[in-house]
């Protein structure tokens, strides 16, 4: 059900976005708001493994040694069968910097269309925004990988 509304909220943004001529890059919002959110939640960032953290005991008590040399026992056999915590770690830096680059690269291309748009306009031409060259893009996959073409109205419109 969530899925339904969150999916609707995303057409009606995208709807507006079209009718006012894309005046903001909803795409690269919303990709890096969805990013921010699973940076924050995600457990290859935050993550130290049992063996690398500090557990303080006293050591009058003999039931902490006993529950100090079972964590390491259990340490020593999750560093066996894991993959070490630094090689994940660049690992998602890695996927961020690459985010980060394929987030850039939208960017580029929704200015680019900005300005394209602005200098048509200066000499009396009339050219598609961000939003309608999107839609023709998908318009476009869909019948080079399905087969079918999705028929645009006079306005370009495909999806309301």
């Amino acid at each position: 059900r969530e899925l339904i509304l969150l999916g609707r909220n995303m057409n009606i943004v995208r709807s507006c976005n079209k009718a006012m001529g894309s005046p903001v890059n909803r795409v690269a919002i919303m990709a890096f708001y969805a990013n921010r959110g699973t940076y924050s939640i995600n457990p290859l960032l935050h993550y130290q493994p049992n063996h690398l953290q500090r557990h303080q005991f006293s050591s009058s008590s003999s039931s902490s040694t006993t529950v100090s040399k079972l964590q390491e026992g259990a340490a020593t056999s999750q560093r066996n069968q894991l993959v070490p915590w630094h090689r994940m770690k660049w690992k998602a830096a890695y996927t961020e910097v690459l985010f980060r680059a394929q987030l850039f690269f939208i960017k580029c291309a929704y200015y680019s269309t900005k300005v394209w748009q602005m200098l048509n306009s200066l000499f009396g031409h009339k050219s598609k925004n961000f939003e309608e060259l999107l839609e023709e893009g998908i318009a476009n996959t869909i019948e080079a990988k399905l087969g079918f073409r999705i028929n645009l109205d006079e306005n370009g419109n495909a999806f309301g």
